[in-house]
């Protein structure tokens, strides 16, 4: 019989595989052999196969947990263990020597200019750096090195004579130059600054958590000594009208969980804001709009100012084209006839005539008045 290709590596999975279920050693080795015969091979070869199994996943396993062991007992052999292949020396060799990886180093501070407001951030990132990744700094020379080497501008210049000296006396001292970075860069009224804003700061417009970390910064920046209690006061009453109603009845005694709670209850209200500002946009869309007429259309016929020209009645087309009309037939614009003009027009002479008899009657019609009624009694 011949063998169809499966290799001792695959057999060494198996073995793991089965191990992890909770199979007994002793039912994986007949599984294990089972394969083997299954595999083409005779029963010594099978064997033999199952043994290598055993010693490379054995071998494997004591260098990946020395101290834990194999977690197979292996039942005595009962044919000579075979010599262990040239491929299995080489990889335990390797997996001997290969290391842990390194930590990740921390990234290189931003260059810095010798911008004031910009020294807090680069001498934290700075000290950091060469803090928690020793094994780059070895010595103070090298530590001075890379600062140097992360300065620029006015920053470089200024620091360059302190580079010299030290070159020059070949004594290089990390500490004495991290103090003359803050003395040259640093700003000595920082805290009192601070101080100062910290006991006027007030939220205004700003959101909420813009105005948390500017808080913080400040706490940070003035290097007091301030008790809970008060940073719990003093940022109460920086807040905004809004949240201290909100606030007023709770009891914090950590500044980071009022700081917390704040910015639950901010969220809360702008929620609330987008709710109503949403219903009333849907109130307004449900609302009946009267449509506007468009100056371009014609006038509909409820207005009766609008549905006519002088001596022009609108026919539900433009009015402008039935005058075009008239004008280009030569007939009047009242009564629509030709050989006279609309101010010749007799009906609307007619009309004027009219308008004037129905003036006149009008007054006619007025009663006398008391003392006309007593001349014509006294002239009977």
């Amino acid at each position: 019989m011949t063998s169809t290709g499966l290799s001792i590596a695959d057999l060494s999975a198996r073995i793991v595989q089965l191990s992890r279920e909770g199979v007994p050693s002793s039912k994986i080795r007949s599984i294990i052999f089972k394969l083997c015969l299954a595999d083409g091979v005779s029963e010594e070869d099978a064997q033999q196969r199952v043994e290598q199994a055993y010693s490379i996943w054995t071998a494997i396993e004591a260098v990946l947990e020395p101290k834990a062991g194999s977690s197979f007992v292996q039942e005595p052999a009962t044919t000579s263990q075979p010599e262990p292949p040239q491929w299995l020396a080489l990889l335990l060799a390797g997996l001997q020597s290969q290391q842990k990886p390194s930590r990740r180093r921390q990234p290189d501070p931003e260059l810095f200019n010798g911008d004031k407001k910009k020294f807090p951030i680069f001498y934290q990132q700075l000290t950091s750096k060469v803090a928690n990744d020793k094994e780059d700094f070895k010595s103070d020379k090298v530590a001075c090195d890379y600062a140097f080497s992360r300065l620029e501008g006015v920053a470089a210049s200024l620091t360059l004579p302190a580079m010299a000296n030290y070159e020059k006396h070949q004594h290089w001292d990390w500490k004495d130059m991290m103090t003359f970075f803050k003395n040259m860069f640093g700003d000595p009224h920082q805290s009192e600054r601070a101080r100062d804003k910290l006991f006027s700061i007030k939220q205004g417009k700003k959101n909420i958590r813009t105005f948390v970390m500017e808080f913080n910064e400040l706490l940070l920046l003035s290097s007091s000594s301030l008790d809970e209690d008060t940073k719990i006061t003093m940022f109460r009453r920086s807040l905004d009208i809004k949240l201290q109603d909100k606030l007023i009845g709770t009891k914090y005694t950590k500044l980071d969980d009022l700081t917390s709670a704040t910015i639950d209850i901010a969220d809360q209200l702008y929620r609330m804001k987008l709710n109503s500002r949403e219903v009333e946009e849907k109130s307004s869309v449900s609302k009946p709009t009267k449509p506007k007429q468009s100056l371009s259309s014609p006038p509909t016929l409820s207005d009766p100012k609008d549905n006519q020209m002088e001596g022009v009645e609108y026919t539900g087309r433009s009015n402008s084209s039935i005058i075009d009309k008239l004008k280009k037939e030569g007939r009047c614009f009242k009564c629509h006839k030709t050989g006279h003009l609309f101010v010749n027009c007799q009906s609307v002479a007619v009309s004027k005539a009219t308008a004037k008899d129905s003036k006149k009657s009008k007054k006619e019609k007025q009663p006398l008045s008391s003392e006309e009624d007593s001349q014509d009694s006294g002239k009977e």
